[in-house]
């Protein structure tokens, strides 16, 4: 019994561990947001929450996948007309207290910065979550949160 124990314990605290954002954040060098052009809110949407578990499933082994126009209406309420050159990318973004809180997005060329700031009395564990953004091209996504009090 002890043995079947340890083993369910260890399954609960990697399944806790692969569902936390921790492993999603990517800090991107200081010097790089500064000069990043700031994406308007009509460029991208934040995936429902009821379609998360999919994108999470998607973006597994990567931090962005491109997707068809269909696909990207699959994961948000509100579909996003990306206007050509741009097309749909799913990528990652953690969240600190989803309720409280918005996305703010960079580009600089083709590298993505992702942050979410967001009001609480304590400074969680980020949580993971997905956005569909328009853009021409993504090789690098920089994700990270922060909690004010």
């Amino acid at each position: 019994m002890n043995r079947n124990m340890a083993v369910l314990s260890l399954f609960v605290a990697s399944y806790a561990l692969a569902s936390s954002g921790e492993a999603w954040i990517h800090e991107a060098p200081s010097e790089l947001p500064r000069v990043a052009e700031v994406l308007s809110s009509k460029q991208y949407r934040e995936v429902e929450v009821s379609r998360i578990e999919t994108a999470e499933s998607e973006l597994a082994q990567q931090s962005f996948v491109s997707l068809s126009e269909d696909r990207s209406h699959f994961y948000t309420d509100e579909p996003l007309m990306c206007v050509a050159p741009s097309r749909p990318f799913l990528v990652r973004a953690v969240v600190g207290h989803r309720s409280t809180g918005g996305f703010y997005v960079q580009r600089l060329k083709s590298s993505l910065f992702i942050t979410h700031s967001s009001l609480g009395h304590s400074t969680p564990k980020p949580t993971k979550s997905a956005l569909v953004i328009c853009t021409d091209r993504v090789s690098e996504v920089f994700v990270t949160f922060g909690v004010a009090e």
